[in-house]
């Protein structure tokens, strides 16, 4: 979602139709039978659209010029997580051994808001997006309000982590966008900010591109080992089809971005963080298998490869 601070990655022209898909962002054909645009506003970084899918009974957000769709939610089932990143972030709510306190950096359409309200409501969530117009369609077209338990922060995310000492036991980062990656959520100093904001035994959970479509991929991942004692990742093994087809044009790319977990707890293995989430599962009902989820694509991130350099922050000009 969106950051204040824009660098432009390595995709650009005709190769960002072609590769700029996430795991969890959608991609259309520029036909798009059935779409219905709903809403495109300015915003002071960039447009926002929000667009309804008749064919596929979705209601998705994007960011144009761009064809990556950011986020997407049922209108008939509006607190169900449609994209598979979204129910990878879910799956990380049992890395800590409890939450209690979380804070989102990205907000987006709000899709993870939504179910946290159906199935965690008595969490206590902090999001912050940078972007008013994006809080402003959240509200409108997605059903995203702040109220008991969810507060919505306008601001930007690193500068909130620098001025507000509060601690969290889990942190989810969505702010990494198709071309504008922001370099600032992504350094060293910044994975070493977010862990000084975790209370014992939390965890950060980032979405991150895919190496198929970053470069960066390795040196971003870099960045978190630093700060973290323990480094996880959830990713698609091995797909048999490159992309998944949700009809009316839309596809989902099968391994276009990761979830890296950094995480101040002992070691988890994935058959525990599985148990764990099979345990919640068996108590409360979900609309996704949350651990078979971890079970295919659980991998421990141990080694640390000396000839990957990680970003650190500019010099100040």
């Amino acid at each position: 979602m969106r950051h204040g601070l824009r660098w432009r990655g390595w995709l650009g022209g005709a190769a960002v139709l072609v590769c700029q898909v996430a795991w969890g962002a959608v991609w259309a054909q520029d036909t798009r039978p059935g779409e219905v645009v709903r809403v495109d506003r300015t915003s002071p970084f960039g447009r926002v659209r929000v667009s309804d899918y008749g064919a596929t009974g979705l209601r998705c957000l994007e960011f144009p010029p761009g064809r990556v769709l950011q986020s997407c939610m049922r209108i008939d089932d509006p607190t169900r997580l449609v994209l598979p990143y979204t129910q990878a972030f879910a799956a990380t709510l049992a890395v800590p051994g409890e939450v209690k306190r979380l804070l989102m950096i990205g907000l987006g359409g709000g899709s993870l808001v939504r179910w946290l309200q159906r199935y965690r409501p008595e969490l206590a969530q902090h999001v912050v997006d940078i972007d008013p117009v994006v809080v402003e369609v959240a509200g409108e077209w997605f059903g995203v309000r702040a109220g008991p338990g969810l507060q919505i922060i306008t601001m930007d995310g690193r500068e909130r982590l620098a001025r507000d000492p509060a601690r969290y036991d889990l942190i989810w980062l969505d702010a990494f966008g198709p071309e504008d990656a922001p370099y600032a959520l992504t350094t060293v100093e910044f994975f070493q900010l977010v862990r000084s904001r975790l209370a014992p035994g939390g965890a950060v959970a980032a979405n991150i591109w895919a190496p198929g479509v970053n470069r960066s991929y390795h040196a971003q991942v870099r960045a978190v080992q630093e700060a973290f004692p323990e480094t996880y990742e959830l990713s698609e093994p091995a797909p048999d089809e490159p992309a998944v087809g949700l009809g009316g044009g839309l596809a989902v790319l099968a391994d276009g971005s990761r979830i890296v977990v950094g995480s101040l707890a002992p070691r988890l293995a994935g058959a525990q963080w599985a148990e764990r989430l099979a345990t919640w599962q068996a108590k409360q009902p979900l609309d996704c298998d949350l651990a078979a989820l971890v079970r295919r694509k659980f991998h421990l991130l141990t080694d640390r490869p000396s000839s990957t350099s990680p970003p650190h922050d500019l010099p100040a000009r």
